[in-house]
């Protein structure tokens, strides 16, 4: 799976150089970067598709807040290239799971295994993970809570 996904922006990378897209080579290759750092630290899990978005969203704030920071020191030029950046990367994410989506799957959860009690919230939590793309942590940990019977 890691060298899958390796492999799509290596792919993506020689595509834009094709297209002569060079702020899209230039991202496509820190976002390369990012996953071999992820793959080759010692004990590191495998890259799959949970990991791969969880650096891009990493990478999204980081580079929101470095923009941030360039506006704030009337860096203009700078804050515009990490939003160049953060608008290529974005393309990338799976759009967030709703509110509506994780409560839907937290019903189902319920329907399936009866209900929930605070003891069993890590488990709901991890199967609304497991189900849905790009859940928001949080917003699926409240959602639980308003279930618990």
């Amino acid at each position: 799976m890691q060298n899958e996904i390796i492999n799509k922006y290596t792919a993506k990378i020689m595509e834009a150089v094709k297209n002569g897209n060079k702020k899209e080579a230039e991202t496509y290759k820190l976002i390369k970067a990012k996953l071999m750092e992820f793959v080759t630290q010692k004990n590191a899990p495998e890259l799959n598709e949970a990991e791969e978005v969880k650096i891009l969203n990493k990478m999204i704030k980081e580079r929101i807040d470095s923009a941030n920071v360039y506006k704030n020191a009337n860096r203009n030029d700078l804050a515009e290239n990490e939003m160049q950046e953060v608008s290529v990367i974005e393309k990338l994410v799976p759009k967030a799971a709703t509110e509506d989506e994780i409560n839907t799957c937290v019903k189902e959860y319920i329907e399936k295994n009866g209900a929930i009690s605070q003891k069993s919230m890590g488990l709901v939590i991890k199967y609304v993970k497991e189900n849905l793309k790009n859940v928001d942590g949080a917003l699926a940990a409240k959602i639980v809570k308003s279930n618990i019977s």
